[in-house]
């Protein structure tokens, strides 16, 4: 894998038959932190041990960051992802060059980032479709434990919500 505040730019993307609405919140892991916001499924039996080899379904590379927690809705997995271009606008000092500001040290990218909601087959892991909600540089910098993908998306079954944080709201 490569490595707030609503903004007034939304996003909407045309993904017609992405989602089923066959199932509902309570047999899906349609938020951060699942079903009831608790961390905790009331159907679910996952295993009690995991490591590189043991208990892993599949893997794959995702390019770009992303921090976001995956949600799962029936056979389909979500997650969002921020891909640095390298695309550079040079009226914005590179990153390295600008001052320390606060105790997180947080600077401003000069590169623009594509935006982007990934689907993959929650069987196989495999890539169904991804959708760019936008392309731009981001108008502030995220400290190093975050990056510019690290909201959750949700859904309704009908609907995929997805927060970039003040870069784009996109609904599906």
């Amino acid at each position: 894998m490569k490595s707030f505040f609503i903004s007034l730019s939304f996003s909407l993307l045309s993904l017609s038959h992405s989602l089923s609405v066959a199932g509902s919140p309570e047999e899906n892991w349609h938020q951060w932190r699942g079903p009831e916001a608790t961390g905790v499924s009331r159907t679910a039996n996952p295993p009690i041990e995991w490591s590189e080899d043991k208990n892993i379904k599949w893997k794959v590379a995702i390019d770009g960051r992303g921090t976001s927690t995956p949600i799962i809705w029936n056979d389909k997995v979500f997650l969002l992802t921020a891909i640095d271009t390298g695309v550079k606008d040079t009226s914005i000092p590179d990153p390295k060059d600008q001052p320390k500001t606060n105790f997180f040290d947080i600077k401003r990218p000069n590169t623009e980032h594509a935006f982007v909601v990934v689907c993959l087959n929650r069987e196989s892991g495999k890539e169904l479709w991804r959708r760019t909600a936008t392309k731009k540089i981001p108008h502030e910098g995220a400290h190093n434990d975050n990056d510019f993908a690290s909201a959750s998306p949700t859904t309704d079954g009908k609907y995929l919500y997805c927060w970039f944080g003040s870069a784009v709201v996109a609904q599906t």
